[in-house]
């Protein structure tokens, strides 16, 4: 098993105008992603971890929030098959609508207005 370390990559996920959103055990709501393995880059980590938890190969990532520990990238895809992984209990392919209703995790709250900027 691979050692993670103290990086991070999230991912906007986008289909058909709604982001897909993660719940966890504690039923609160993130964007895929996480930490990075040693070694890994930020884009290599956050395609990782989509695929880990969702299933969905991503091929394009947009870089969109570049800080020392912390990355965010933006990428469409043109289907919604989500597969979890055992990291999460649920998924939503969320309405800015159904955004409002979200209890969001404390780290998803702090880029909530940038999260917010992806509905088209």
């Amino acid at each position: 098993m691979d050692k993670d370390v103290d990086e991070v990559s999230k991912v906007i996920v986008a289909c058909d105008g709604r982001l897909l959103f993660l719940q966890k055990n504690n039923k609160e709501w993130e964007l895929p992603g996480g930490h990075l393995n040693e070694g890994e880059s930020f884009m290599q980590g956050a395609m990782r971890e989509v695929f880990e938890e969702t299933g969905i190969r991503l091929k394009k990532l947009k870089p969109i929030l570049n800080q020392k520990k912390f990355n965010m990238f933006f990428c469409k895809v043109r289907f919604s098959k989500v597969k979890l992984s055992n990291e999460h209990i649920n998924f939503m392919w969320c309405s800015k609508k159904d955004m409002k209703r979200l209890k969001v995790t404390n780290a998803t709250y702090e880029n909530w207005k940038l999260i917010k900027t992806y509905y088209k």
